[in-house]
């Protein structure tokens, strides 16, 4: 709705002044803490509650979509460049992703949105990815190298011009 302007001559009497939307990974199954429940309460995601995940994320995609809005997905960093081992001693989390659950997670992520929603671009924007020292969340430089890579592929793909 942050996109949207009243036109009369639109059938839906709006129209949207953006071409893109960024949609990044969000906690849900990461860790204890992401569910809005006590943590003592909080179960890890099973294959199904990641497939209900990712199927939020494509819901997301596909109303961008449906209003001309092509969605962008970032990919989650590379096991090897996070440390939840210490995010999860550093905020006292119950528990948190280990590496097998966190891969099959990012792969699910990564396949599903490639190949359930045409028109939407899936990109590597974390390739790289330094964390703070909490193990999880990026630097600042990390996090102006993902936003580049984002402005980058958006001029690139309307310039015409290949990567």
């Amino acid at each position: 709705m942050r996109v949207a302007v009243p036109d009369p001559s639109q059938p839906s009497g709006v129209k949207y002044n953006a071409s893109y939307v960024v949609i990044t990974i969000a906690n849900d199954c990461l860790h204890s803490d992401a569910f809005g429940i006590p943590q003592d309460q909080a179960q890890p995601c099973d294959t199904s509650q990641l497939n209900a995940y990712i199927d939020r994320l494509i819901a997301v995609g596909q109303t961008a979509l449906n209003k001309g809005i092509t969605p962008i997905y970032d990919i989650m960093p590379a096991w090897e460049d996070i440390d939840l081992s210490t995010t999860a001693a550093l905020f006292g989390l119950h528990w948190i992703m280990n590496e097998q659950q966190y891969n099959e997670l990012r792969d699910l992520h990564y396949n599903r949105l490639s190949s359930e929603l045409p028109g939407a671009e899936v990109l590597n924007i974390w390739e790289g990815f330094h964390p703070l020292p909490d193990g999880l969340h990026p630097t600042d430089k990390t996090t102006q190298k993902a936003a580049r890579r984002i402005a980058n592929y958006i001029l690139f793909h309307n310039s015409g011009v290949s990567e």
